[in-house]
């Protein structure tokens, strides 16, 4: 079942800055202390997997999320639709246009 879900902002939240405060030895100590769920985001926006995909591109855009969570009828975890889904299609489809326009199609 789907408790949370970490994003690399989330991450990016709770690091310590470059230019850290922290002694090398304070980092590892804060960096041992800290555990996913205290980073975690538990209200998580998901997906079933017959979610029509605009609708799911829709969701990223609008929430402006990069995954959605992919879940089955008892809420287990079966998938994950990211932004980088959608960018690999649209240039896949791109790529398939052109080779319609020189006339050279591949299967």
């Amino acid at each position: 079942m789907l408790v949370g879900v970490v994003s690399r902002q989330d991450v990016l939240d709770v690091s310590p800055p470059s230019i850290s405060i922290l002694s090398e030895d304070d980092e590892i100590e804060y960096k041992a202390k800290l555990h996913v769920c205290k980073i975690m985001r538990g209200v998580v926006e998901t997906v079933r997997p017959g979610t029509d995909a605009a609708e799911a591109a829709g969701k990223l855009l609008d929430l402006k999320i990069g995954c959605l969570p992919v879940i089955d009828e008892r809420f287990h975890v079966v998938g994950i639709v990211t932004t980088s889904d959608y960018v690999r299609l649209a240039r896949d489809l791109l790529s398939h246009r052109r080779l319609e326009e020189t006339g050279v199609v591949r299967p």
